[in-house]
């Protein structure tokens, strides 16, 4: 389990619309996804999930910025 720290950093890293798309990818709602994130409940497959996306978004943003 992530410490309140841990899920805010993640927070902090994942990209525009994040709760739709963990939702999206979850099955649940966005509004589920947004307390998982910010610490009020636990779900591992959402935290899981919201990882995989933050690694995603790094590797899109660090090729955009290599081509500027």
């Amino acid at each position: 389990m992530l410490t309140q720290d841990q899920l805010q950093k993640l927070k902090s890293e994942l990209p525009y619309g994040w709760s739709a798309r963990l939702a999206e990818r979850t099955g649940f709602s966005p509004n589920y996804v947004s307390l998982v994130i910010n610490g009020k409940n636990f779900n591992v497959n959402i935290v899981s999930e919201a990882i995989k996306l933050r690694d995603e978004y790094r590797v899109i943003k660090e090729q955009l910025e290599s081509k500027l």
